[in-house]
C-alpha cells in the first residue's frame, strides 16, 4: 500500500505537468499561426518608443553569475571536507538548472534559427523591416536566434526548481514572469511563442534538475552505514 501511495504521489503531479506542457505547445502553435506577426505590428506602432520594457528584461542578468557562484562555493566547500545539508539541495539544483537551461538555449536557437520582429542587430532581417518571418534551421548567429527566448527559459528554470522547497519563490515567479514576458514583448525582442515556449523549456529543465539532485543519495559520513 505504501509503494502504491507513493507511486500515485509522484504519477499526479507528472500528469499535471504534462497537461500543462501539451496546452502550452498548444498555445504556442496558435501564437504562431494567428498571434506573432499583428502583436509584433501592433506593439511597434504604439509601444516602441516606451524604455521600461527593455529594461524589465535586466531582471533576468543576475541568474547565470549567481548560479556560477553557488556551484563555485559549493565545489570549495567540497574540496575542504565539508558535507553539504539537505538544505543546500535546491539552491544547488537551481543553480544547476540555471547552467543548464543556458547551455540547452544556446543549441537550441542554432537549430531552430528563428528571424526577430525587428532588425536590431548586425542588421539581421526582420518581419517589421523585411518581411521575413520563418525558421533558417541550423542557420547560426545572432539574427537568428529568436526562439525560444533565452530569458524566459533561465528565469523558469531557476524558479521551477525552487519551486517545491521555497514557497516564497512562487510569489517571485507571480510578478518576474509576467514582467519579464511584458518586457520581451513590448521591446518587440521576441514573438509571442518564442516567450510561451521558453517558459516551458525552462519549466521542464528545472523541474527535471530538482527532482534528480532531491533523489540523488547523500554520500554516508565517516563510521555511518546503509540502512538494509
Amino acid at each position: 500500500m505504501g509503494k502504491n501511495r507513493r507511486w500515485l504521489l509522484v504519477r499526479r503531479p507528472a500528469g499535471g505537468a504534462l497537461a500543462i506542457g501539451l496546452a502550452g505547445l498548444g498555445a504556442a502553435a496558435i501564437s504562431y499561426g494567428y498571434l506573432d506577426r499583428p502583436l509584433a505590428v501592433w506593439i511597434h506602432r504604439h509601444l516602441a518608443a516606451n524604455p521600461l520594457f527593455p529594461w524589465l528584461t535586466h531582471i533576468v542578468d543576475p541568474l547565470v553569475p549567481l548560479a556560477l557562484c553557488a556551484l563555485v562555493i559549493a565545489a570549495a566547500t567540497g574540496a575542504f571536507g565539508c558535507r553539504l545539508g539537505q538544505g543546500v539541495r535546491p539552491v544547488l539544483g537551481a543553480a544547476i538548472a540555471v547552467l543548464v537551461a543556458a547551455a540547452v538555449k544556446d543549441e537550441l536557437k542554432w537549430v531552430f534559427g528563428r528571424t526577430w520582429p525587428e532588425t536590431w542587430i548586425d542588421g539581421n532581417p526582420s518581419y517589421l523591416r523585411d518581411g521575413v518571418y520563418t525558421f533558417a534551421w541550423f542557420h547560426g548567429g545572432r539574427g537568428w536566434s529568436a526562439f525560444p527566448s533565452g530569458h524566459m527559459t533561465l528565469l523558469t528554470a531557476w524558479l521551477s526548481a525552487l519551486w517545491r522547497w521555497h514557497p516564497a519563490v512562487r510569489w517571485i515567479g507571480v510578478l518576474a514572469i509576467p514582467l519579464v514576458g511584458a518586457g520581451l514583448l513590448g521591446a518587440n525582442y521576441h514573438w509571442l511563442s518564442d516567450v510561451i515556449c521558453g517558459a516551458l523549456l525552462g519549466a521542464g529543465i528545472g523541474l527535471g534538475i530538482a527532482a534528480f539532485v532531491a533523489g540523488s543519495p547523500q554520500p554516508l559520513a565517516a563510521g555511518e552505514e546503509s540502512a538494509p
